[in-house]
């Protein structure tokens, strides 16, 4: 248990989040400082997709709602900013 009271992660968790996010920072990085909207699009996108695929991984070892409880505001804040960029993108003068 960590210091909330909530129980660690397994590492075949800890092994797939690594994995999933570890590229998107230096091409969330790149894609900001260049501008690059559409690469924005496709990281967000990506980013909700990798949390669905997580999501099955704490569901398979019967913790699925303590990672909804956990990660519900990552995620709408992952949607919130899709939405952002894709009207952006899509509906800018």
């Amino acid at each position: 248990m960590n210091f909330e009271g909530i129980p660690n992660r397994s590492s075949e968790v800890k092994k797939w989040e690594r994995i999933l996010f570890f590229p998107v920072l230096p091409l969330l990085a790149f894609s900001i400082a260049l501008g690059w909207n559409v690469l924005l699009l496709i990281l967000f996108g990506y980013a909700i997709l990798t949390q669905r695929f997580i999501y099955n991984l704490y569901s398979k070892e019967g913790r699925g709602k303590e990672f909804l409880v956990r990660m519900s505001v990552p995620f709408l804040a992952a949607l919130v900013i899709l939405a952002f960029f894709g009207f952006e993108y899509f509906f800018k003068n």
